[in-house]
């Protein structure tokens, strides 16, 4: 795995992992997209993307990004404009949260995230994607990285196709079909493979 798990990787109701990239020589960065869906909620604004999972209404959105919850409700601009990055340019400009060598294809990026919001949701399922940005074509994806919560926040639940409550991560070098499909949704022209 190109992907190395550096520092604690701690989860309580938020993630803080460092991960270590290494093979991707001749990129020019790093990034993280991340989804989120939850089942409904009553203050969910219009426009928030619908999908059924087993049964079950989901609504998602790219977190930070253009029709994100907060953007919709008109509280947060999208953080990269036209892209659905996590990461603010001024947040990566911080050697604690990131750092990469374009010549040696190597360096860090922190996937960091406090989800202040479960408590409105009966189940809320987060994935967090590293890619890889190369200086022409589309993205590539490093891992992905899923956790989430259900019973309104008090239950670790990866996402809502496991029965497993083991608290860590679930890490994996494909997207799952929830993730591109909330992501085609909210930026149709992106691509990544």
């Amino acid at each position: 795995m190109p992907a190395t798990l550096v520092g604690n990787g701690g989860l309580g109701h938020a993630i803080d992992a460092r991960y270590r990239i290494d093979g991707y020589k001749g990129y020019k960065g790093l990034q993280v997209v991340q989804i989120f869906f939850g089942t409904p909620s009553e203050s969910d604004p219009p426009g928030l993307f619908e999908f059924k999972v087993g049964g079950i209404t989901y609504r998602g959105f790219v977190d930070g990004g253009n029709k994100s919850r907060n953007a919709l409700q008109g509280h947060d601009k999208e953080r990269v404009p036209e892209k659905p990055y996590y990461w603010a340019e001024e947040v990566l400009a911080k050697p604690q949260n990131y750092d990469f060598d374009p010549i040696a294809g190597v360096g860090t990026i922190k996937v960091y995230d406090i989800p202040m919001g479960l408590h409105i949701y009966d189940a809320g399922y987060f994935e967090s994607a590293i890619m890889a940005l190369p200086k022409t074509g589309p993205d590539e994806l490093v891992i992905t990285i899923r956790w989430g919560w259900c019973v309104r926040g008090m239950m670790y639940r990866a996402d809502p196709n496991t029965a497993s409550t083991e608290y860590k991560p679930v890490v994996s070098e494909a997207a799952s079909d929830t993730f591109r499909n909330i992501l085609k949704d909210n930026y149709p022209n992106y691509e990544f493979v």
